[in-house]
């Protein structure tokens, strides 16, 4: 019988272990947010070099495409894929030769010959069970590499609110440096006036070597956090590169209560809930191994003094009175258990670190507001009107540091709070899955 007509009549009687891989193999299943903000995972993106700024959503997409860690993810799926179809296979068959009575002093050769083959069969439904369990294993390595892809999305658009945040913050220090010009300015017309004494211009001179060293602090800041983005890819690492985003305009994001019930997809639940489903196919496996394999064989017996041949046929089944697996079975059922309640408490731990995010985004959005609407609109009209005033000789010059000491840590705070409220988006965002705002976008 050809092996096309073996395979055929195998896979009728259901015996043929299958090979095939499950649906999507390979594939790394990316969560909605990757889609919903627009980011590619198989088209690579441009090349970053000698161009102007990226977007987010260039950003994201040079990660899904070249960043190592998913790429060590893809072959981790494509080995559990690798373990899964060995599961399929069968055991393979062992063949025995026994010769009896060789080298007998009367009679010259050996009494008898046998050629035998024997099969070890599993029952019980163990294949079945084991390939359960290599199926969960493939499942959990996914939501692994789901997990991670979330994990490298919050990377990205936190690394790229730093870049965005150390362009603000270069673009404040420049404008500090050439209001501290214009002061020293007045002050040298003063001072050769006789209006003012010599300190004043000296002090005048060290704002403006404070400032141009606040400018020399944020251009090394964006070369910091352009270094940060760029190593989250493998091409280029080195490269400076600027952003393009806005941090003020954030959209208001959902209440708590409204996301909760969106982290059923949170791909660190379902990886609990995936271990829980192959804890439960151990423990069937466990059962199943309860229960003992039997072998069967056939074989060719030459008996050389009689001149005759003989079949054989033997059965082999192992008695289970000792070992009936019950400790693995103990062992199985307390690890369902276990993964039970690690799963429930992932969700309340998470329900809790979103619950906080959520409270901690309207804190810093308040801030913002108060900032942008009243803080820092006074404090920049007190620093135009104090430098009008010391012109005309009715205030000090110790008031203008003041002012613009204080303007300028106000606008560092503004800075601050605006990227870690993006920050604050990234992180609830990689908890539901789903893009909620356009924070940094």
């Amino acid at each position: 019988m050809s092996k096309s007509k073996c395979m055929a009549l195998f896979l009728l009687l259901g015996i043929w272990p299958s090979t095939h891989a499950p649906a999507g193999a390979q594939e790394l299943t990316l969560p909605p947010v990757f889609a919903e903000l627009g980011a590619a995972a198989n088209a690579p993106p441009p090349d970053l070099s000698g161009r102007g700024p990226i977007t987010l959503v260039e950003a994201v997409s040079y990660v899904l495409y070249s960043n190592p860690q998913l790429l060590a993810a893809k072959s981790r799926v494509y080995a559990a894929e690798a373990r899964w179809r060995q599961t399929g296979l069968y055991q393979n068959p062992e063949a025995t030769v026994e010769i009896e009575d060789l080298g007998r002093t009367r009679g010259g050769g050996p009494s008898q010959t046998t050629m035998g083959i024997s099969q070890p069969l599993e029952l019980w439904g163990k294949r079945g069970a084991k390939r359960e369990v290599a199926r969960s294993d493939i499942d959990l390595v996914r939501s692994e590499a789901t997990v991670l892809s979330l994990d490298l999305y919050k990377q990205t658009v936190t690394a790229f609110s730093d870049v965005l945040g150390a362009q603000l913050r270069l673009q404040y220090a420049e404008e500090r440096l050439e209001l501290a010009r214009q002061v020293e300015n007045a002050v040298s017309i003063k001072v050769r006036e006789g209006a003012a004494p010599e300190a004043e211009h000296l002090r005048a001179k060290a704002a403006v070597g404070l400032a141009e060293i606040g400018v020399e602090q944020a251009e090394g800041d964006i070369r910091r956090s352009s270094l940060a983005l760029g190593s989250l890819w493998s091409d280029t690492v080195g490269l400076v590169l600027s952003a393009s985003g806005d941090l003020a305009n954030v959209d208001e994001i959902p209440p708590a209560k409204v996301l909760i019930p969106m982290l059923a997809d949170n791909p660190e639940i379902k990886s609990s809930q995936t271990v829980v489903r192959g804890r439960e196919a151990g423990l069937r496996l466990a059962k199943a191994m309860a229960r003992p394999d039997i072998s069967v064989g056939a074989g060719y017996r030459r008996l050389h003094d009689d001149g005759d041949n003989a079949v054989l046929l033997n059965i082999s089944l192992p008695f289970g009175l000792f070992n009936r697996n019950q400790g693995g079975i103990q062992e199985a059922t307390a690890q369902i258990s276990e993964a039970k309640a690690e799963t429930d408490a992932s969700f309340l731990r998470l329900c809790r670190d979103l619950m906080v995010l959520c409270t901690t985004f309207q804190t810093q959005t308040s801030e913002i507001t108060h900032l942008r609407n009243q803080v820092l609109p006074a404090a920049e009209q007190a620093v135009q009107e104090l430098n009008e005033e010391y012109r005309q000789g009715r205030q000090p010059y110790i008031n203008i540091l003041d002012a613009q000491r204080e303007q300028a840590e106000l606008r560092t705070r503004q800075i601050e709070v605006m990227v870690s409220r993006s920050q604050t988006v990234a992180e609830i965002e990689s908890m539901i899955g789903h893009r909620i705002s356009s924070a940094g976008r």
